[in-house]
């Protein structure tokens, strides 16, 4: 699933646990969240332009290491920040 998503669906996730674009000079794009002291920062990217797997493990990463997110719930979490819900399979 994570070889379709959007930077928009980025910015949704991270806007939904507290993230803030915060402006900086130069060529990135920051998000911080101010209670944590996490950032983010991205190579500025079109709304509809595909996020790479590097930049995706990145996202998970710090979303994980600071407990917004279920290391095993990224997808979820984007789906859901971007008004979709998976169906979760049965259990055996």
């Amino acid at each position: 699933m994570t070889d379709q998503i959007t930077f928009d669906q980025v910015q949704r996730l991270l806007g939904k646990v507290g993230f803030v674009r915060t402006p900086v000079k130069g060529t990135h794009v920051l998000y911080e969240h101010k209670r944590t002291g996490a950032l983010l920062a991205f190579r500025p990217h079109r709304d509809t332009e595909s996020v790479d797997p590097m930049t995706l493990s990145i996202v998970r990463k710090t979303l994980d290491e600071n407990g917004f997110l279920e290391s095993d719930g990224f997808e979820q979490a984007l789906l859901e920040a971007n008004g979709r819900r998976v169906a979760k399979a049965p259990h055996e």
